[in-house]
């Protein structure tokens, strides 16, 4: 059995300041995240363009100045990093190696206790907490400290069984390939209840706004199949012609050998024959409608 922690990590928030910081810095309103209801995030750089995005949780037993961001273990680095520049002056403390670890796997519906029709729901567990991405869907995080058991039941998916869900999801987390390029829209955020237009100021959140008003979000987020079973890197491009059109988000091998992945394409585009080197590609459903005249 693969270690199903090693492609997602946790960063630990703590401190009387840190609601207070995190909603200055983040697109999503910070409040909203409780015992019960976890909820999507990205943190921006002041053009608007995303740098890490990631889930917003509250471990168990923890009082309100609390959170654990859980991300791709890639995208760590980059999100601490920035957070470190600015929370100096809040009374919060930022922990990389917090002893939280998040497991990728599936449980029994019948035990999860996790509240119907939600997306992004959790439950504390008795040693953890339990984190389902979305109301449909039956891959679960399950966050815990390192020497803290599985709940009875518990079946690990290995990394690439992970990345199938977050893709079949329509969730599009960045990595240090794909980090400053899109802009929240661009990978459906507000489409997930990833973007909040009515919080306030936070880094970026002018041109995050002007984007929805003017109606300038000409590339969205989409899912392919590749004719293929390698998954192409992120970063890679997405091409019509010979000319790129897109970039690759997350790919991953689905179960019958072929490739499935999300891509950030020019609207435009999605209407003719696209393909990555050789390959052809064809577009599939997603969860939600992306409509390009947001």
């Amino acid at each position: 059995m693969s270690h199903s922690h090693a492609s997602w990590t946790c960063l630990r928030i703590v401190g009387p300041d840190s609601r207070q910081f995190l909603q200055g810095q983040l697109t999503n309103d910070v409040e909203q995240v409780t015992s019960g209801q976890a909820g999507l995030f990205a943190l921006c750089n002041p053009k608007g363009r995303v740098l890490a995005n990631f889930l917003l949780a509250v471990p168990p037993d923890a009082g309100r100045d609390e959170l654990l961001f859980v991300l791709p273990s890639d995208a760590q680095e980059i999100l601490a990093n920035t957070l470190a520049k600015y929370i100096v002056f809040s009374k919060a403390e930022l922990q990389s190696s917090c002893g939280w670890l998040a497991h990728t796997g599936l449980l029994e519906r019948s035990t999860q206790n996790l509240p119907a029709g939600q997306d992004f729901a959790c439950v504390a567990g008795q040693d953890g907490l339990l984190l389902r991405l979305q109301a449909t869907r039956d891959e679960l995080l399950w966050l815990a400290h390192q020497a803290s058991p599985q709940p009875p039941g518990w079946q690990a998916l290995d990394e690439q069984a992970w990345l199938l869900a977050i893709i079949r999801s329509g969730l599009g987390f960045v990595s240090s390939a794909t980090s400053d390029q899109f802009l929240p829209q661009m990978l459906n955020m507000d489409l997930n209840k990833g973007v909040s237009f009515t919080k306030g100021c936070y880094t970026g959140q002018e041109i995050v706004a002007r984007a929805k008003y003017r109606g300038q979000v000409k590339r969205r987020m989409y899912r392919l199949l590749l004719d293929s079973a390698i998954p192409p890197a992120p970063g890679s491009a997405v091409q019509t012609n010979s000319k790129s059109v897109g970039t690759v988000v997350l790919s991953a091998k689905n179960e019958a050998g072929q490739c499935e992945l999300l891509a950030v394409l020019s609207n435009s585009s999605t209407d003719g024959a696209l393909h990555i080197g050789q390959n052809s590609l064809t577009l599939l459903d997603l969860p939600y409608p992306v409509n390009e005249q947001l």
